[in-house]
């Protein structure tokens, strides 16, 4: 849980930092080269969902937004519950992190500030890779556990708990009704 917990505070943090930092450095709707020709810093703001869809009507945005916010809160809690991999609490907080990172720029700013693009793909930020990151980290999760399961860990029999001139506990009531017999060697 702490994975979780800690992997969403820094997601959260790099993404509000980013965005501050591209805001008040370059201007809006212009590009500045990052890895020329592949990366260029492009701010744009996106008041729709991914890849812009519904950015004219901000209660089906809002409305998508706290139901999947519901959708992936339950999820977490029952993957941690599953297995707790590092994995998949790594990539749970990593989508939790750009979820909220994008959920506060929405309601500070009414849209969210996009401003990576990489070749023709859409513009994203932060937030959206981690989001994307934290899914292939979850799937990555459950292909491991399909390939390799883990095995409960063994207990040992109360057999093998036993020292050597004791009883254990679960023979205790056999032996009490059948005692051992023993042959005490002669006197002389």
């Amino acid at each position: 849980m702490k994975r979780l917990i800690f992997t969403a505070i820094i997601i959260f943090f790099l993404d509000w930092y980013t965005k501050i930092w591209v805001a008040q450095n370059i201007i809006p709707r212009t590009s500045q080269p990052l890895l020329p020709p592949y990366i260029v810093i492009h701010p744009t703001r996106n008041a729709g969902l991914i890849l812009g869809i519904f950015s004219g009507n901000s209660l089906i945005v809002y409305t998508v937004i706290f139901i999947a916010s519901l959708v992936l809160l339950s999820y977490a809690y029952s993957e941690i519950k599953r297995n707790g991999h590092t994995i998949s609490l790594i990539g749970v907080g990593m989508i939790t992190g750009g979820a909220v990172g994008n959920l506060v720029d929405r309601l500070l700013h009414g849209s969210v500030l996009d401003f990576i693009k990489v070749g023709s793909f859409p513009i994203f930020n932060v937030a959206d890779s981690s989001i994307v990151t934290g899914v292939f980290l979850l799937a990555l999760s459950y292909w491991i556990e399909e390939k390799w399961p883990r095995k409960p860990a063994e207990t040992p029999a109360p057999e093998a708990l036993q020292v050597e001139g004791e009883i254990s506990p679960a023979r205790e009531s056999t032996s009490t009704s059948n005692p051992p017999s023993h042959t005490d060697p002669p006197s002389q």
